[in-house]
């Protein structure tokens, strides 16, 4: 990198960066959303071995280009199964931060489909993800606000405030039971559903544009971010930058160079988001005094976080 600028990837790598023109802060942890990138697959991939020689190389009819829909739909089903086997009545709490994720990162490859079905379908899919994934948010939130609080303060400090986290923590453990069938019935219905996906269509081609719609996606949502303090357009931003982060994780490995400094702006942009989810349970407890002084300690921690993944590029936040 010289002068904020990404030079084109060498020869070994399996993604060459052609056109690329993006801003690092210092600690590299953000990446300028005014990004303008197009992927030119130049060899096989050696994280998920698509083996796509160049984008004009595949068509649909090729067995190249059916052998990448074949791969992105070996991995979408293999994660289902995962997920499957793990959505049990007594999961614990790594189970179900595992398969949040999860299903964040499968909805992500289902957008690199996305050109290849007609939106009824995207929405229907995509829909029936989402309400998995929202069953089992309260589950995830109370152990998150916990876990935030833990970050920024004791509980002997306030005894009150970690009694009624400790209180929601448990309370959302013993509804895990009730949750998850709820969630396997979902998953195992995405399961028999997406084998009916035109897999086989999906080229190169389809995949290089999938991504740079993520990517304008992530530089409109991060320009009106920018420019406002509203957490959801944050979160709107972050909801984006995850979509692109898991689909170049895919495509490159997570051990690409872009895979890797949108997961920085995404660690940052999380530790945002908890702080603010943390803040607004304060206002149920009911312990004005402990409140005010945390949400003094967590507005100085948010407003440190985005200093970093505001930093060189645009005007801050007020």
């Amino acid at each position: 990198m010289r002068d904020g600028v990404v030079e084109p990837a060498a020869a070994r790598l399996p993604v060459e960066i052609v056109s690329v023109r993006r801003q690092c802060c210092r600690a590299g942890a953000l990446v300028k959303a005014s990004v303008a990138f197009q992927l030119r697959l130049t060899g096989p991939l050696r994280e998920r071995k698509l083996g796509m020689k160049s984008l004009r190389a595949s068509s649909p009819r090729s067995k190249r280009a059916a052998r990448e829909g074949r791969d992105l739909r070996r991995a979408f089903r293999k994660e289902l199964r995962r997920f499957l086997k793990r959505a049990a009545p007594d999961a614990g709490r790594g189970a179900i931060h595992a398969i949040r994720k999860g299903l964040t990162r499968l909805r992500s490859w289902l957008r690199l489909v996305r050109g290849q079905i007609n939106a009824r379908q995207f929405q229907t899919h995509n829909r029936r993800l989402r309400k998995a994934a929202r069953a089992l948010a309260p589950l995830r939130d109370a152990r998150v606000r916990l876990e935030a609080f833990e970050g920024i303060a004791t509980a002997s400090a306030f005894p009150n405030t970690s009694r009624y986290l400790c209180r929601q923590a448990r309370r959302a453990k013993r509804a895990v039971p009730d949750v998850m069938p709820q969630v396997k019935r979902r998953l195992k219905k995405e399961f028999a559903a997406s084998n009916r996906l035109p897999w086989a269509k999906i080229t190169a081609t389809d995949l290089a544009v999938a991504v740079e719609r993520m990517r304008a996606e992530v530089e409109a949502t991060f320009a009106a971010a920018r420019d406002s303090d509203r957490m959801e357009l944050r979160h709107t931003w972050r909801k984006r930058t995850k979509n692109l982060q898991h689909a170049l994780g895919f495509l490159t490995g997570e051990d690409g160079r872009q895979y890797r400094a949108i997961a920085r702006i995404n660690r940052l942009l999380g530790a945002d988001h908890d702080l603010a989810v943390l803040e607004a349970e304060l206002v149920r407890c009911r312990a004005p005094a402990e409140c005010r002084s945390l949400q003094a300690s967590i507005a100085a921690r948010r407003l440190r976080l985005q200093a970093q993944f505001f930093a060189k590029s645009g005007p801050r936040p007020r």
